[in-house]
């Protein structure tokens, strides 16, 4: 995580670490259907897994034989290369709860700025997945 790599290294800086806006991107979305919310970001995470940068990245986190097998996968079959660890190490899918309990394990661990980023179900439900998110998180993720 983020806030683990750059604590240490402000003070060397002269920067106080408590000073520092520490935020998070979380793919997010308050749904009883998992599945199709997982099918809907190893999509997106697949489409990452094709760039070096991002490979590297996930890969310097353990995760290199997701990424490679994402990126190398053919088209339309590349989301079923990318496991459920690595889509549970990016984001918080599932009901209000359990996705406001994720939200709150970053706060613990120093991420100051929660950046929600609703992940949309396929289909036509995918603005309405949305906005439920938005709903659903709204009271509960607002900083304190």
């Amino acid at each position: 995580m983020i806030v683990t790599i750059v604590s240490p290294r402000a003070p060397p800086a002269g920067r106080d670490p408590d000073a520092l806006l520490t935020a998070a991107f979380l793919p997010t979305c308050v749904t009883e259907d998992i599945d199709a919310a997982h099918a809907s970001l190893a999509r997106q995470i697949a489409a990452f897994a094709k760039l070096v940068s991002y490979r590297r990245s996930m890969g310097r986190r353990g995760f290199e034989g997701d990424v490679m097998r994402a990126a190398a996968a053919g088209e339309g079959v590349e989301a079923d290369a990318v496991s459920a660890r690595l889509v549970a190490s990016l984001a918080a899918l599932g009901p209000a709860g359990a996705v406001a309990s994720r939200v709150q394990e970053l706060r613990l661990a120093g991420v100051r700025l929660p950046i929600i980023a609703p992940v949309a179900l396929p289909g036509e439900r995918g603005w309405q997945s949305m906005a439920e998110t938005w709903s659903a998180l709204a009271p509960t993720t607002a900083a304190t």
